[in-house]
């Protein structure tokens, strides 16, 4: 069906894609895989009074934050291994002020919008996982 055509396209593209296969770049991808897992593993293990418990909440953090130590104490990009680079920091430029123009006092309304959406994101996301904890099940209109 439609999934044995997606998987055999991905495949095939994996194949073409052959040329630009570098082995450290695997290496590097398993060896950070691998540490997730164990530090998951070792916090799911550890009982509930355990200070190894955090060990799977800060796992991906650790992660990232050994990853990009190593790739710019190395000088990773300098053995071919590509590197993301310097980037723009702050949050992107308010780009619907074209469509829905503000008067020139209510700039904060769009701050306030998006506080608002982040803040009710938030709120579903915890009614989600205590729903899924406490087996009971989420309506959305209460």
């Amino acid at each position: 069906g439609n999934a044995k055509g997606n998987i055999v396209s991905l495949i095939k593209s994996y194949i073409a894609a052959g040329d630009t296969f570098d082995w450290r770049v695997l290496v590097m991808g398993l060896s950070f895989l691998a540490i997730l897992v164990t530090m998951k593993e070792i916090g799911k293990r550890a009982g509930s009074k355990s200070p190894l418990k955090w060990f799977r909440t800060v796992g991906p953090l650790t992660t990232s934050i050994l990853g990009i130590v190593i790739c710019y104490a190395a000088r990773l990009d300098r053995y071919g291994i590509p590197l993301v680079g310097n980037f723009d920091g702050g949050f992107p430029s308010v780009t619907y002020g074209e469509l829905f123009p503000l008067p020139g006092g209510a700039e904060f309304i769009t701050t306030a919008i998006s506080c608002a959406l982040v803040g009710l994101l938030e709120s579903v996301s915890i009614a989600k996982r205590l729903a899924t904890k406490n087996k009971y099940a989420l309506y959305a209109n209460q």
